[in-house]
């Protein structure tokens, strides 16, 4: 593979519109640029440059860039046949062009330059100042003379920090999962991920042994498991480049593949960005002070600043690109300011120097999907915080300083996921009093600095942090470390003072809350605040002031609401205040705040007047349509029935908080004395989905909650939500007619709240732990205005929240107050216990057999503890015991329990093989090859048991072609449907869906891209065009539809099937064969995911125009292989196996009939069986789907028959349950008596 020394400016999608450049001038430009460069940096003088190539845009006129060969076989250059994007898009110094020879990531790339600049010309905006002055430099006579500048100016240049140039390919890649095609040398490729993450673990040579172990299961290839901290990473035995087998390379690769879930494929492997900086942390033991940091965050001059001072400092870095291909590479080296050198994980090729500006003009910035791993170096060389340098600083009083000339040691301090990237200053600063220190910057000028207190001088003793303020309360006198610090590589001046614990009072707002949110100019309200002292003597009588205002500051343009006299607080006390406000009225629509200033008139000295603020935001709701004059009032727990379809309105059709609404509607309204929980109990018995929408205000904008019954088998709704005492609410009734008839009888009770409150606890989580577990998350309604919880009896610190997490047992209760009113809930016993010795289950014989056999599995633990068997995750009745007889399929598992903690065991799978289906039973074909199925019963489980879940995008449920909520409804404006699971290129398979629609649109496909981005390949489309004609296509390199006569948007529910295999691709509507081409055997050649309802079709034939579709889709299935015909009939009929005797009586002396199997099952080897002796009759018969007849041959008595049923595929065998009597009624000779007188 050669090496190619090349600078690539990183243009992401690029360019402009008009501006086409000749090939003359583009020629001009590279000679002239090749010149400045090779004079530069190589110290000689240029080649001529010939021109080779133009590559053109297939859909473009004109050319989009020109590659540009030397004639002496030393470089190239390519340089962009457009105006306004930036003139050279790469060049390199060592070997020419070769387009047979790229990488593909390279490929990709010049494919991105190719699209985006086709962009480039449909945008009206000037090009940049930038790429227009670099047009005039290498397109200026005297361009000599300015290269001769260049030449004073020398540029800075660190060389390539690393010196390796490994692949992802052959000997690189031995230990990953073997593969018969694609791949390379016999195995799927090492993934770029890891190739990125191996070549900075070997500039380090760190570490000798990794931390831990993991495993993880591969879709296709199986488990993965490496052992990082018992392997021994043989640095000195890895060279730089490899020409032969090399197993500590080859282990360091796999190794770096199975940390980040390595998503292994023969088309390119992958992984994601975010996993790779937690796997360097986790498993390979590098600092927790790395960071992925992405360039959308950073100005361009900040991102390139960066990039600097981490090579300045030693340090390369795991980078990340864009395209579809999600390629990482490393940038280890820089010329000049813009320009970074990328090893790409590709054997050098194409390693060289980047350009990281964004090129495009207008502000299209294309480059921010960049990122990079910064401060990635093994942890024990972390530089700590230069304590010894720190700044002393003096209690309130300022100090100005500026991190420009700081150091940038710290990216993450602890308790954040700030990205300080930038220098730091560090100070200092002593107390003698307990209490709360705040650390202030201001004069920023618009830099983006933070402030941290810390405990030492160490990121990770991070106590508090704030963009401008930091708060510590309760702070012990001492000694403390406060550090200003750029996000994203910001620095400047700022000005820092540090308020410190006095003597003195100190009055702060907290847990400040508005209820309802939503409210109308005019309306009451009720504010809830805690008036805490933090100071260390106590705090006078004072007043309290409310304001509205546009944002969380008091400034001379807020409102004044109204005043309220605070009594004397203690020091280190608080109180709790709830009081009823009236908005003012005439206020503008949007999101408000309340301010609430404490000690408004300066009546208390204090430490920190500047804290006597906080804020607590509301809505005033958008005007609207709604009319509440025939409101009807709920009263205190009495029963209200009404009926939308006769007595409804149909006005609104929109709320805030749920649109589409279209049916009639119902308004109630209701008031409660007390503020806290209403109990509402709803039912109605509807086929669709009837919606109570509760509003605050008597519009539809103030919308607070939404409440439904979801499940089609409820009929009642009991439902909890917080009130505000004195503030009339509204309930509305209404629904959606695409969801089912929702329009008709209701009935709805409310129960009001008593004056003195009644909290519920409930676990979120299990409360019985093992030791060492996460806590046991409780919760209570978020309604209330204040919480307390307690443990034991004894109040938690700080545990003021509507949740708290139980770490030790414990019995657990909250308290509330509310109406003046204090009570407790009931409490939940948390219990933490040891955890059992051991769990180990094993098989004593095969795991595999014939349904009917079974396996004994048994469990190896200690003594004293309980058991419990368990079957796909669900507990077996009466399994309790050490042994266990499974005789039917399933993962098998044993639970082991010591007091609360209850353990699992290893998986065993067991497999019953299918023989036969017996008479009654409906006709299924076998699930053996079924990758996904979604008959959205149970909304997008999976439940071909393969876990590829389907996620449902708006779309909402509604009635299949067996009259059950269990279909789904798209709207053809947002609505579809994605598969969890990636694919890989699937060129055998068979899709089976019903469908019902009078639109058009595509129906599933097959999608690069998960979600609604854009793709550069999608095919395998099966869609309805205008007229409602179904066409099937897949693109292999050129497109291939096949399609119906007939049209099928009769809004009418359809099954339609498709298949591609080796013997084409077919078209099945409703079991029959409408269209097919055999000549077709494969698809689009890439990786991707099943998208349903959704996915252009543009320069598809009879493309509709439009990318959603408008209809139900059910039942959908997709399988690993092309079904037959018959599998396909089954599918669409659902027929039921019926065996009988053709006649079941026989009249004479012998004679013989048929038994009959309607529907008989494909791949069954059938054969009679006289039941009496159990020998064979006649020949075996092969069940078909169809109806088949066993001969009963000449019989001369009454027998009774059985049917031995042998399964083709499975090898099981057995005797059907049904036994067939077929009589023989012999006739009996009369007797005739003869009398005479």
């Amino acid at each position: 593979m050669r090496n190619y020394l090349i600078i690539l400016l990183l243009i992401s999608p690029l360019f402009s519109f008009g501006q086409y450049v000749p090939e003359d001038i583009a020629l001009m430009v590279a000679k002239n640029f090749f010149t400045e460069r090779q004079q530069h940096f190589l110290k000689k003088t240029s080649s001529e440059i010939n021109f080779i190539k133009k590559l053109k845009n297939q859909h473009s006129i004109s050319e989009n860039f020109y590659i540009f060969n030397t004639d002496s076989n030393t470089g190239f250059v390519i340089v962009s046949a457009n105006r306004k994007s930036y003139p050279v898009l790469a060049y390199s110094f060592i070997n020419n062009f070769n387009e047979e020879e790229i990488p593909p990531e390279v490929d990709e790339w010049m494919k991105r330059y190719d699209a985006q600049i086709d962009k480039i010309k449909l945008l009206k905006s000037s090009a940049s100042l930038k790429v227009s002055q670099a047009w005039d430099k290498y397109l200026d006579e005297n361009f000599e003379i300015e290269n001769t500048k260049l030449k004073e100016a020398p540029l800075l240049d660190v060389p390539p920090l690393l010196s390796t140039t490994w692949n992802q390919g052959r000997y690189y890649n031995a230990l990953c999962p073997e593969c018969n095609t694609g791949g390379s040398g016999g195995h799927v490729w090492a993934g770029c991920v890891a190739t990125a993450m191996a070549q900075v673990m070997k500039y380090w040579d760190y570490p000798t042994s990794g931390l831990g172990e993991h495993s993880y299961t591969h879709s296709v290839y199986g488990e993965q498991s490496a052992d990082f901290q018992n392997t021994l990473y043989n640095w000195a035995n890895m060279p730089n480049s490899l020409s032969s087998h090399n197993n500590d390379v080859a282990t360091l690769l796999y190794h770096c593949g199975v940390s980040v879930n390595m998503n292994y494929s023969p088309s390119g492997s992958g992984a994601y960005s975010s996993t790779a900086r937690n796997s360097m942390i986790n498993y390979f033991n590098y600092s927790s002070n790395t960071t992925l940091t992405s360039k959308y965050n950073y100005t361009e001059e900040n991102w390139k600043k960066l990039l600097r001072a981490e090579i300045d400092a030693g340090r390369p870095m795991y980078y990340s690109g864009f395209g579809s291909g999600g390629h990482a590479f490393n940038c280890d080296g820089y010329q000049g300011t813009d320009y970074f050198h990328f090893n790409w994980g590709w054997g050098g090729s194409y390693n060289g120097y980047f350009y990281v500006d964004d090129l495009t003009p207008g502000g299209h910035d294309y480059t921010n999907s960049q990122s990079a791993l910064v401060g990635l170096l093994p942890h024990n060389m972390e530089l700590e915080l230069d304590s010894i340098s720190a700044i002393e600083l003096f209690c309130s009083t300022p100090y100005s300083g500026s991190t420009t000339n700081g150091e940038n040691n710290a990216n993450q301090y602890s308790g954040t996921s700030w990205h300080e990237t930038g220098n730091e200053k560090i100070h200092k600063i002593t107390t003698a009093n307990s209490g709360r220190i705040t650390a202030k910057i201001t004069d920023l000028a618009d830099n983006n600095l933070d402030v941290f207190i810390l405990k030492y001088a160490n990121r990770l003793t991070n106590l508090a942090y704030g963009d401008s303020v930091a708060i510590l309360d309760d702070a012990e006198a001492g000694t403390y470390y406060i550090v200003v610090d750029g996000r994203y590589a910001e620095e400047g001046d700022y000005t820092l003072e540090v308020i410190c614990p006095d003597n003195r009072a100190d009055l702060i707002v907290e847990k400040a809350k508005v209820d309802p949110q939503f409210v109308q100019s005019g309306q009451n309200f009720q504010v809830n605040f805690l008036i805490k002292n933090i100071g260390n003597d106590d705090a006078p009588a004072n007043i309290l002031k409310f304001y509205v205002s546009d944002d969380q500051s008091l400034s001379g343009e807020d409102v004044f609401i109204t005043s309220v006299n605070i009594n004397l607080v203690a020091a280190k006390e608080d109180t709790a205040i709830t009081k009823q406000l009236t908005l003012p009225a005439d206020l503008t629509p949007g999101t408000k705040y309340i301010i609430f200033h404490v000690d408004a008139n300066n009546e208390v000295d204090e430490t920190d007047d500047d804290m006597n603020f906080t804020s607590a935001y509301f809505t005033i709701p958008d005007v609207g349509l709604m009319n509440c004059s025939s409101a009807i009032n709920l009263a205190d727990n009495e029963l209200y029935t009404g009926n939308t379809l006769l007595y409804g309105d149909s006005i609104i059709d929109n709320y805030s908080c749920f649109w589409g609404l279209t049916n009639k509607e119902i308004i109630h309204s209701f008031t409660t004395e007390h503020s806290g929980l209403v109990k509402m109990e709803f039912s109605e018995s509807l086929e669709g989905t009837t919606f109570v929408l509760l509003l605050s205000a008597c519009n539809e904008n103030a919308c607070v909650n939404t409440f439904g019954i979801w499940s089609p088998d409820d009929t009642t709704l009991t439902q909890s939500f917080h009130v505000t005492g004195g503030v009339t609410y509204y309930l509305v009734i209404d629904g959606n007619a695409d969801m089912g008839n929702s329009e008709g009888a209701y009935s709805v009770r409310l129960k009001f709240p008593d004056e003195c409150p009644n909290p519920v606890i409930t676990a979120g989580s299990s409360v019985n732990k093992c030791d060492g577990d996460h806590g046991a998350y409780l919760y209570t309604d978020w309604g209330y205005p204040n919480f307390q919880w307690l443990k034991d009896g004894v109040e938690i610190p700080d545990a003021i929240n509507s949740g708290f997490t139980a770490n030790e047992t414990g019995l657990y209760l909250v308290k509330v107050n509310e109406n003046g009113c204090i009570n407790d809930s009931e409490g939940i016993q948390v219990k933490f216990s040891p955890k059992p010795s051991s769990a180990e289950i094993a098989a004593l014989s095969d795991t595999t057999f014939c349904e009917g056999g079974s396996v004994t599995l048994q469990l190896s633990t200690g003594a004293g503890y309980g058991y419990q068997w368990t079957n796909n995750n669900d507990s077996i009745s009466g399994a309790s015991s050490l042994d266990y007889e499974a005789g039917t399929s399933g993962t098998y598992r044993a639970e082991v329990t010591n007091l609360s903690c209850t353990i699992k065991s290893n998986p065993i799978e067991v497999t019953a093989l299918h023989s036969a289906k017996e008479n009654g039973d409906i006709l299924d074909i076998s699930k053996d090859s079924l990758k996904s199925w979604w008959p959205f019963d149970n909304w997008g489980v999976d439940e071909s048991g393969n876990n590829n879940y389907a996620g449902i995008f708006n779309a909402n449920q509604t009635k299949d072609r067996n009259d059950k909520l269990s279909a789904f409804s798209f709207d053809g404006q947002d609505d579809y449907i994605y598969t969890s699971k990636l694919f890989e290129h699937p060129d055998t398979f068979t899709i089976s869906l019903w469908f019902k629609t009078t639109k058009s649109g595509k129906l599933i496909g097959f999608d690069e891209q998960r979600f609604t981005e854009t793709s550069v390949n999608y095919d395998r489309h099966l869609y309805l065009d205008h007229s409602g004609r179904i066409h099937f296509g897949v693109e292999p390199g050129t497109k291939h539809t096949i399609s119906s006569t007939a049209s099928y948007n009769d809004d009418n529910w359809h099954m339609v099937s498709v298949s591609l295999s080796p013997f084409g691709i077919k078209l099945y509507v409703d079991a029959q064969l409408i269209a097919q081409n055999n000549s077709v055997i494969s698809g689009g050649n890439y990786s991707g995911y099943w998208k349903m309802a959704y996915g252009s079709l543009d320069t598809w034939p009879n493309d509709p125009g439009i990318e959603y579709f408008e209809g139900k889709l059910d039942d959908i299935r997709i399988y690993n292989r092309e079904l037959s015909i018959d599998e396909i009939e089954i599918l669409y009929s659902s027929q039921i196996i019926k065996i009988y005797a053709e006649n079941d009586v026989i009249c004479g002396v012998s004679g013989s009939t048929n038994i009959i199997i309607e529907n008989s099952e494909p791949n069954i080897q059938y054969q009679l069986k006289n039941a009496n002796d159990n020998s064979l009759i006649g020949g075996i018969i092969l069940g078909n789907s169809a109806t088949i007849s066993l001969a009963t041959g000449n019989l001369n008595e009454t027998t009774n028959f059985k049917i031995y049923a042998n399964n083709s595929k499975t090898f099981c065998n057995k005797d059907l349950d049904t036994v067939i009597t077929v009589f023989v009624n012999t006739p009996i000779s009369p007797t005739v008596n003869i009398y005479s007188n």
